[in-house]
């Protein structure tokens, strides 16, 4: 069988990009590329994707490269289908093409953007647009929680059935509570993540001022993420309590420096308005990291109990939990057990094995 999928978040060329879906994309076909023996797959994509990755998928696995990337999706993609038509298409840009003589398994992130368009700028009508017809045209629908999967039957007013709940993994090799901590003179707070607008940022650096001005405590607050939608509100909220030497934007990292900050932190601070999965709280749970997360989205759905909850819009409520996590060492111990023990039943091999079986259903 010949799978085409929607590889154009693998091959971007902005480091900043490389984000959620581009890490749920890669690790997925990594998977795949050690499991299914079977098919060949063909990747899709504007720009040419790595050759070490490419070379670790192995030779089932061509890259289609499709230029330039203006038209991709309506235009260029339903040529190259004219041309080698697969058997089964995976839409993991969220996006179908208007042309798919195929069955399809359209994957959906979250909605977020349908319920405050706001902080989506000049950006949603694209992706609301794209995800309308994706849950129109899709065969089936792969999401990623629980809360997900309620959110887009209740929104798009589909049945349950057409959606398959799969939960992402983490690289257990590199995401471990043994290894390397960050080298800091300080104690410090971390968020991972992109430093957009849903994600609550300027809270959470409120209540790092509240929670110093309350502790006296000499303690930093790292930031680790992409600012390439950067919600300009933080570094004005920085500025007003003059946090600048506090609050240290590291921007991207690897994934090593990256569990080595998780390995050193006080505790993840991520109280976002929304998630359709949460991939930094699976880090720190992996890791043995402390995490303080919201209900809302699929946060609750995968933290509930094994983090302190906190609701995203109450400072006062977030600085309370910090204090409590900074001070309460059984408490900090107790939290890093119970991640630990949760972070094992998410794995991408899991995952994979379900986006295949649903792709054997398609088949038949």
């Amino acid at each position: 069988m010949l799978i085409g999928v929607d590889a154009g978040c693998l091959g971007v060329k902005d480091e900043r990009l490389k984000t959620g879906v581009f890490r749920l994309s890669y690790n997925l076909l990594l998977e795949l590329s050690l499991s299914d023996k079977e098919n060949d797959y063909l990747l899709y994509s504007f720009y040419p994707l790595e050759t070490k990755y490419l070379s670790e998928l192995g030779e089932r696995f061509k890259n289609i490269v499709i230029s330039p990337p203006k038209g991709f999706l309506t235009i260029r993609l339903p040529l190259e289908f004219l041309r080698r038509k697969p058997d089964i298409f995976l839409a993991l840009g969220q996006a179908i093409p208007p042309y798919h003589p195929f069955k399809t398994l359209g994957f959906i992130y979250d909605i977020a953007f349908e319920r405050s368009p706001e902080d989506y700028g000049s950006g949603y009508k694209k992706i609301s647009v794209n995800t309308r017809n994706l849950v129109k045209s899709a065969d089936k629908i792969i999401t990623i929680s629980k809360s997900s999967a309620l959110d887009i039957s209740r929104f798009y007013r589909i049945k349950e059935e057409k959606l398959k709940v799969l939960y992402p993994g983490t690289d257990r090799k590199t995401f471990k509570n043994t290894g390397k901590t960050y080298k800091s003179k300080k104690p410090y707070f971390l968020f991972v993540g992109s430093l957009k607008k849903t994600k609550n940022v300027p809270r959470i650096i409120e209540a790092f001022h509240l929670f110093l001005s309350e502790e006296s405590a000499d303690v930093n607050f790292i930031l680790a993420g992409s600012h390439y939608w950067m919600d300009r509100d933080i570094e004005k909220i920085v500025k007003e309590f003059n946090l600048e030497e506090r609050v240290i934007m590291r921007g991207m990292v690897d994934d090593k420096e990256l569990a080595e900050l998780y390995r050193g932190a006080v505790a993840l601070v991520t109280p976002a308005k929304s998630e359709g999965f949460g991939l930094p709280i699976m880090e720190a749970f992996a890791t043995g990291c402390p995490v303080i997360t919201s209900r809302t989205g699929a946060m609750g759905e995968i933290a509930e109990g094994n983090a302190i909850i906190v609701d995203p819009d109450e400072t006062d409520k977030i600085a309370e939990a910090m204090k409590k996590i900074f001070n309460d060492k059984k408490l900090r111990h107790s939290l890093m057990s119970k991640g630990l023990v949760k972070a094992v039943t998410f794995t991408w091999r899991r995952f994979a094995e379900g986006v295949y079986e649903e792709m054997e259903k398609l088949r038949k």
